[in-house]
């Protein structure tokens, strides 16, 4: 069953242009909405000039600046809009790699790895055969446009703030299920093989809901619960227990006097804890912390 869609050029213009504008009011709200599809402006450009729709190409970029410039307040805080991108760049203690080539490079084999552990190995294996078949096949080359919100994303966000996480790469895992999805359908078409193609493609799905409620298992593995029992076992109701940070932490009530305090090492020593609860990521800004008081926290100083 096919769906056939017949605009006017003019109407075609419109609608990119309300599209464009749509798309720019989330990506003022949330900083990773904006890397994912900064490059797609020039892939309208090149793709109007492709299909001779370079008029409403530029229709759409035009309402794509326009409403960037309005819903990032470009015209009252372009200073401030700067600052934020300074930001991202220099948040050394989330960045993951160097910011050198090898880590440039590290970092892309931690994006693919993640999107390999998000999609399981027998669609991830599909998406990419998905690829390798829209650069062979001439008559499928344009699905290549398909992956410019994940690169744009990748090369925008990953390669400036230099960290990464399964959950950012959504967009680009929706991307890539259509690649895969492209290849299940090519696998279910008559020809030799056909039962066994078929068998293929059902034990996919079969293992991706399966695959996919390991989550669930590992929610009840959370290593959460493990410090919240093992803070009961060794607290009392005289025990202060000083806590870094807000999220992700685990809860705990009474008996021991819970505090929760800022990351800094003069404010965890005001709070004068008998005991410390804090994630992985602040252990390792503590041990490898600048500052002597920083070190001294994990008794590495």
């Amino acid at each position: 069953m096919g769906v056939s869609l017949s605009l006017s050029p003019s109407r075609l213009a419109a609608w990119w242009a309300w599209r464009q504008v749509e798309r720019a009011a989330p990506r003022a709200e949330d900083r990773r909405a904006l890397g994912l599809v900064l490059l797609l402006a020039f892939g309208l450009l090149i793709w109007g000039l492709d299909w001779g729709l370079i008029d409403h190409s530029w229709a759409a970029g035009v309402a794509a600046v326009l409403a960037s410039v309005v819903f990032h307040n470009l015209a009252f805080n372009f200073g401030g809009f700067v600052s934020h991108i300074t930001l991202l760049s220099t948040m050394d203690d989330l960045a993951a790699v160097p910011r050198t080539a090898a880590g440039y490079a590290q970092l892309t084999g931690t994006s693919v790895a993640l999107f390999r552990w998000s999609l399981g190995w027998p669609l991830f294996v599909m998406a990419v055969v998905g690829v390798a078949s829209g650069v062979a096949r001439r008559d499928r080359r344009w699905w290549l446009w398909l992956l410019l919100p994940p690169l744009s994303f990748h090369l925008a966000f990953t390669w400036v703030t230099l960290y990464i996480f399964d959950r950012f790469l959504l967009g680009g895992i929706f991307v890539f299920a259509l690649f895969g999805g492209a290849v299940c359908a090519d696998l279910l078409e008559a020809g030799r093989w056909r039962r066994v193609r078929r068998f293929a493609v059902a034990g996919s799905f079969l293992y991706a809901p399966l695959y996919a409620s390991s989550i669930n298992v590992m929610m009840n593995l959370d290593a959460r619960k493990a410090a919240r029992s093992w803070v009961y076992a060794h607290a009392s109701e005289d025990t202060t227990v000083a806590v870094i940070g807000r999220s992700y932490m685990p809860y705990l009530g009474q008996p021991p006097k819970v505090v929760i305090v800022d990351a800094a090492p003069e404010d965890i020593r005001r709070a004068a804890p008998d005991l410390v609860v804090l994630n992985a990521r602040f252990a390792q800004r503590y041990r490898l912390g600048s500052s002597s008081a920083e070190r001294a926290l994990l008794g590495t100083g």
